[in-house]
């Protein structure tokens, strides 16, 4: 399929991440990467659960990276979401990084995901691998980008309305302070 869109975000659970069910909600996310909403909420830069050594278990961040990837395909209207683990992100970062280098977006391609496993931790880890198969048609192009603009207008509607309340204002202040958060 064509990936016509890559949605980041983050989550943190106070309980262990692998025992968290489907409806378990996170205890702080954030829609955009840049601002948590939740406990502890806030910058995510500056985020101490945002820092690797953190987790519950091993050396990575208690705060998940995410990605959820929107495939177009060839058999339905609606795209295919695949969540990719934050055991895959790597993979997906550097299909992306190949692709750019070769001079084209990730949406001029067709994509075809595959699994691997390999050991983290002791325990198989399945492992999502992203490889070009071929170029898209030209006269694909334009519909592709107008899909992932849909997506793109569909999740900004859905985005938590704590979040969009946290959003920076850009005017400038009458004394030429910084912008605040309003």
């Amino acid at each position: 399929g064509v990936i016509a869109h890559v949605h980041r975000s983050k989550s943190r659970w106070d309980i262990e991440y692998d025992d968290a069910t489907e409806m378990t909600p996170p205890d702080c996310s954030s829609f955009d990467c840049v601002t948590g909403v939740g406990k502890p909420g806030g910058d995510c830069a500056t985020c101490p659960y945002n820092q690797y050594e953190t987790a519950a278990k091993g050396s990575g961040k208690a705060c998940k990276d995410l990605a959820d990837v929107f495939i177009i395909t060839r058999t339905g209207i609606m795209p295919t979401v695949v969540q990719v683990p934050r055991t895959s992100l790597k993979s997906l970062k550097k299909y992306g990084i190949a692709i750019m280098d070769a001079g084209l977006s990730i949406h001029d391609v067709l994509t075809k995901l595959t699994l691997h496993t390999e050991k983290k931790a002791g325990k198989d880890t399945a492992i999502i691998d992203f490889a070009s198969a071929g170029p898209i048609p030209e006269e694909m192009k334009a519909f592709v980008r107008a899909y992932k603009n849909d997506i793109v207008a569909l999740l900004e509607k859905s985005r938590p309305a704590a979040e969009k309340e946290v959003q920076p204002d850009t005017r400038p202040t009458e004394d030429g302070a910084a912008p605040t958060f309003s």
